[in-house]
């Protein structure tokens, strides 16, 4: 959970305290148990997938119970006996599933009074955790998705749904294998599980103090080196711990102050923090909660999703150290070195273990190619054996606590969300509105991919103004992506796309968190600090588009054609960098700012126009190589 949202967690105290504490360590030793499927290894049988996430579902949502009250002026310190009721009935209802899943499943076609009381009993508890963890919108957006599985054969054409009762339609979303015990729970409660426990070890450890040794020794020394180590620290952050908003409150709180007293705008420096922070979700190796989704949707393994996400992530810093840099020197800001407080070979000798854990982790990936979570599991462990040598790194009974106390908290508010997702996810397939909209969208947009492309990003940026990106990808990637697929995009490319958009949504406006919380830090305007929040980050908004039009960007076709691809893209990053910071050796005019977006434009095509763009480019830059020697020589 992002630590700018700590304020609306209770602080208890005495027995309901020790309850809590219990219950929020024994869900990571859940999740380690079914990874491993330690039920197998010890009794020679497996257990349904429902078993677990039933009991995985019903502990988080009776901690939620616990830690977030019904309303803002509700007690912070005591639990109400509703909330009591409340954290009892959906643990309970999970226990029934758990326990009986076996017989549950051999009968799923007997409509039982007793399932659609508790199935219908489940869905309103599913619904206010959801409220009081994301708020309003995503609850009706989810009542207006129930509302047409129920009522949708009433609405004529091809938007229509099959005619449902009330018994049938509630215990499919209960009970249903796609419903919300279905792939988006399964995979929050593995493999995300798995990447959270690893960061929160890490961090436990002294890795946070190590990324930001590695960024300071890297950077410090160059010009605009304070907003180099920024990026590099949020970017840093930001791989391990998938969290844009908990990113910007960490780092933000030490480099914007830090960028500010080197006369950066206080926009600008908060900026900065935003788009390093954001893009730590499409930076591999972990890239975020929604990541893993994709690789499930996509059926793919996780090691091609992280090679998709490699040149554009890249690319994406690559423009925000370029707009940095020019900056600095436009504006003849933190232009002298900043000194180190440790050279960069003390840094990476003294945090070999995080380096370790890392190579680790990617090894396990890549050439073991081992399933993501058990890659996670084996990587937390080694970097757990290792902490032992150094004492300052040794994990105390304290810090294990505290680690597995905040990969609980870190799962509350995930994993109500996929539950909340599911139920969309059972009505589309229950009602097959995702095949109905995808013919829909096809016919509308004549056959055209961009105006489709278009579309998806605006949807889920609009999306994003009130549901978190993991619920817009999951609606959108079985409402958009097939269509997508129809017109000859690569599946899994298809659902990157919108993956993208939906990580994009904490910087783009109006409802952008993590501009939001930097703009709080740095003491600027929201949309003040908005606007150079997205000139910074538009590497990263212009990406999915080129991907869908150059996929050798993302190593799909001939190694020529990734080669081409990756060179023109670096060359069109370059253009835009120019064009929207409008510097390039000196100032540039108007009419050059403008040729140089025609250039960029005309890079983004993989045809002759291209061509045309590159021949522009490098005409551009022989003129201001000309000028600025002949600026230096007068």
């Amino acid at each position: 959970m992002d630590k700018s949202e700590n304020t609306k967690f209770r602080q208890l105290s005495g027995v309901s305290q020790g309850i809590f504490t219990v219950i929020a360590i024994l869900i990571p030793l859940l999740g380690v148990f079914f990874i491993l499927d330690v039920w197998m290894i010890l009794f020679k049988r497996s257990l349904y997938n429902q078993q677990y996430l039933s009991l995985f579902v019903g502990l988080l949502m009776f901690l939620l119970f616990m830690k977030i009250p019904a309303r803002k002026n509700s007690s912070m310190t005591k639990i109400p006996w509703y909330d009591w009721i409340m954290a009892g009935l959906s643990l309970g209802i999970c226990l029934y599933v758990c326990f009986d899943y076996a017989h549950i499943q051999s009968t799923m076609g007997v409509i039982s009074t007793f399932r659609i009381i508790l199935g219908a009993v489940f869905i309103l508890l599913v619904l206010e955790a959801t409220r009081r963890s994301s708020g309003w919108v995503m609850v009706i957006l989810i009542v207006v998705f129930l509302l047409y599985g129920k009522f949708g054969n009433l609405i004529p054409g091809s938007l229509g749904a099959p005619k449902a009762t009330w018994g049938r339609f509630i215990t499919q979303m209960f009970l249903g294998s796609e419903a919300m015990f279905g792939v988006a729970v399964r995979t929050v409660a593995s493999v995300v599980f798995a990447f959270i426990l690893y960061a929160n070890v890490l961090f436990a450890t002294g890795g946070g103090n190590f990324l930001m040794d590695l960024a300071s020794s890297a950077f410090g020394r160059f010009r605009g080196g304070t907003a180099k180590v920024s990026i590099l620290t949020s970017m840093l952050f930001g791989m391990i711990s998938g969290s844009p908003v908990g990113n910007v409150a960490a780092t933000g709180s030490f480099t914007i102050p830090a960028m500010k007293e080197k006369k950066y705008p206080a926009a600008f420096a908060g900026a900065i923090a935003a788009v390093a922070s954001t893009g730590g979700n499409i930076m591999p190796p972990i890239l975020g909660a929604t990541a893993f989704l994709v690789a499930e949707y996509a059926s793919v393994p996780y090691t091609s999703v992280v090679l998709v996400s490699i040149i554009p992530a890249l690319f994406y810093y690559m423009g925000l150290f370029v707009q940095a840099d020019l900056h600095a020197v436009k504006y003849q800001i933190d232009m002298q070195h900043n000194g180190e407080k440790k050279k960069l070979r003390e840094v990476l000798k003294e945090g070999w273990i995080y380096l370790l854990s890392i190579i680790v982790l990617l090894c396990c990936l890549f050439v073991l190619k081992l399933r993501a979570q058990m890659a996670a599991l084996i990587t937390t462990a080694v970097l757990i054996v290792f902490s032992f040598i150094y004492k300052k790194t040794r994990l105390t009974w304290n810090k294990t606590k505290e680690f597995l106390i905040k990969t609980s908290m870190g799962m509350i508010q995930v994993i109500v969300i996929c539950a909340a997702a599911g139920i969309i996810i059972g009505v589309v397939n229950y009602t097959g509105l995702g095949f109905s909209l995808s013919n829909i969208l096809t016919n509308m947009v004549k056959g055209h991919l961009l105006p489709l492309a278009i579309m998806a990003a605006v949807v889920s940026i609009i999306l994003g103004c009130g549901v978190p990106p993991i619920v817009s990808f999951t609606l959108l990637s079985v409402l958009v992506v097939p269509a997508m697929i129809n017109m000859g995009v690569p599946t899994l490319i298809a659902h990157f796309f919108i993956f993208y958009y939906g990580v994009f949504t904490y910087i783009t406006p109006p409802f952008c968190l993590s501009v939001f919380t930097s703009a709080s830090i740095a003491g600027a305007g929201m949309f003040e600090t908005a606007w150079p929040s997205l000139r910074l980050s538009i590497a990263g908004l212009i990406a999915p588009f080129i991907m869908l039009f150059q996929p050798g960007l993302v190593f799909q076709g001939a190694p020529l054609d990734c080669v081409i691809s990756i060179g023109t893209t670096f060359v069109c990053v370059l253009a835009i960098c120019f064009a929207l910071e409008g510097f390039m050796l000196q100032k540039l005019a108007l009419w050059k700012r403008i040729a140089f977006l025609v250039a960029a434009v005309g890079l983004l095509f993989n045809n002759w126009i291209a061509a045309i763009g590159g021949a522009i480019f490098v005409i551009l830059i022989v003129i201001q190589i000309i000028e600025n020697k002949k600026r230096k020589t007068s």
